[in-house]
């Protein structure tokens, strides 16, 4: 009898053990369309997190870190391997890098982030297979470059918009992302995808760019560019320079183009408020509207 009580007792202490070592943190999911589904890979949708993930504290001169996969240097953030990051916290003028391998999936939870830069991006993504943003519950992020020299003839430079992609870059969740942009607000040199949160970007330049496309598939979107308020413009790559919304609220507000792409532009579902200097709708391509959608 005491036998099987012992055994009973450690038994208990296990599960309560698992537990603790789970304690997942799981978001509200965002309800996709069909086609929204279609696209995104379960990476683009996943929002929980755990207590496993690193810890990066914000602050200026003193960044702390807890857990591996990041390092801290005076105002600059280097994260370097496969993991999940949850980032709160304040740099006035600093950046977070991610320079991993082309293989590594990174996951960042921003959790009430305000980073301000006056030489580069505020979040640059030099290397990874794929980085996925989630904006946590309640939570509201900021990034802005505002102070940042902006020179005009040479878009193409190095971490050109605030939120600078070399990799597929997702944004979800369900907080609230603040770009101030000198140059470009988000832009990526592959894929971006918008899967939720509330984003608003003001750039002097392109608001939303991803070189290769951008999906819209949920969360609200506001732009206000200077140029072009969405833009995918690989003219080089068969099947890519592509804009597809299929989800969520989106308006723009553009000196130039509502959204361009050179491929195709496809407009399934989801709320589009477009006004415009130039075109709403620019592509050299294909402009695809589900029978009956109407936009403003």
């Amino acid at each position: 009898m005491k036998r099987i009580s012992a055994l009973f007792l450690i038994f208990i202490l296990l599960c309560l053990c698992v537990g603790c070592s789970e304690n997942t943190t799981e978001e509200p999911q965002t309800v996709f369309s069909p086609e929204a589904l279609e696209i995104l890979s379960d990476f683009d949708q996943k929002t929980d997190w755990d207590n496993t993930a690193t810890k990066i504290g914000l602050d200026d001169g003193e960044i702390t870190v807890e857990g591996e996969g990041a390092v801290a240097d005076e105002n600059t953030v280097t994260i370097s391997a496969e993991g999940t990051y949850i980032l709160s916290g304040t740099l006035s003028n600093g950046t977070v890098v991610i320079d991993a391998a082309k293989t590594d999936k990174i996951h960042l939870i921003f959790n009430g982030v305000r980073i301000s830069s006056k030489t580069t991006a505020p979040v640059a993504i030099f290397s990874a297979d794929k980085v996925v943003i989630t904006l946590a519950e309640g939570s509201e992020n900021t990034l802005s470059d505002i102070t940042r020299p902006y020179r005009a003839e040479n878009e193409d430079e190095v971490a050109s918009a605030c939120l600078y992609a070399e990799d597929d870059l997702t944004v979800n969740g369900t907080g609230s992302l603040a770009v101030e942009a000198a140059n470009n607000g988000i832009g990526g040199k592959n894929d971006v995808r918008i899967c939720g949160g509330t984003v608003q970007i003001n750039a002097v330049n392109n608001g939303l760019k991803g070189k290769d496309s951008v999906v819209i598939a949920g969360g609200t979107l506001s732009v206000r560019a200077g140029k072009d308020g969405i833009k995918s413009d690989n003219e080089t790559e068969e099947g890519r320079g592509t804009v597809h919304i299929c989800g969520g609220e989106t308006s723009v507000t553009a000196k130039d183009d509502g959204i361009q792409a050179f491929t195709e532009i496809k407009i399934t579902s989801g709320d589009v408020h477009i006004q415009a200097e130039d075109k709403k709708l620019n592509c050299d391509g294909e402009i695809v509207l589900n029978e009956g959608y109407h936009f403003d």
